[in-house]
């Protein structure tokens, strides 16, 4: 299912950034990423404007989320793809992509991050196929967090089980189990855990992205056809 490193990541949404049970990095930061590009894009998002086009199915999120930034920003708007915003304004987009529960993917590196997609489990390329056990997470995505849970602090209460996107968290003996065979570490059903008992913790200590957007893609280049 393609070369070791992965083409885009997930990252967890901002309001779950504060609960991680690490430091989280610069990098792993939406607003963070925003804040250091010189030009955005706004442009729709693709999987859903598909969907609707196709009358396969109307997806009740916002159209337009999909942010690009610095050169394929330059290369959008110049084709007329998408419209250039402020910082500002992708801050806005941000938040109410967070308030709709959407995952956050990006460019699977450290810097220069060239796309930001937010993406629903019913349209998205990635998240509607692995939700649905299409294909395996770790073949399509890389994915540095997975959602834990302080059981001490855990009331049994559940919101967690309905806010998933992936819906891959169930209740047992009054807590939540979470298969993290399938968990991309989003963070989006921790706003909805009003004890604090959700929590993020890493995948794998010492697993970190490549350092640019360059080097992603020479990594890439190598694995693919040792180029």
């Amino acid at each position: 299912m393609g070369p070791k490193t992965k083409t885009y990541r997930y990252i967890p949404i901002q309001q779950a950034i504060p609960y991680s049970l690490q430091v989280v990095l610069p990098y792993e930061e939406m607003v963070e990423i925003i804040n250091k590009v010189s030009i955005i894009a706004l442009a729709h998002c693709p999987c859903r404007m598909m969907a609707s086009l196709s009358g396969e199915r109307e997806c009740p999120h916002t159209l337009e989320t999909c942010l690009k930034f610095n050169d394929m920003a330059r290369f959008v708007i110049d084709r007329g793809l998408a419209r250039q915003i402020s910082k500002d304004e992708a801050l806005e987009v941000l938040k109410k992509t967070e308030e709709e529960g959407l995952v956050h993917f990006v460019d699977n590196c450290q810097g220069d991050v060239q796309h930001n997609c937010n993406c629903c489990s019913c349209c998205c390329w990635s998240l509607s196929a692995i939700k649905g056990r299409k294909v395996p997470r770790d073949a399509v995505m890389a994915t540095y967090f997975l959602r834990a849970t302080d059981t001490d602090a855990c009331e049994g209460c559940g919101t967690c089980v309905d806010s998933c996107p992936l819906e891959i968290i169930t209740m047992k003996d009054d807590y939540p189990v979470v298969d993290e065979s399938m968990c991309i570490g989003c963070g989006v059903c921790i706003p909805s855990c009003q004890s604090g008992a959700a929590k993020l913790k890493r995948k794998e200590e010492g697993l970190v992205p490549p350092f640019n957007f360059k080097d992603l893609h020479r990594k890439l280049l190598k694995e693919t056809w040792n180029f």
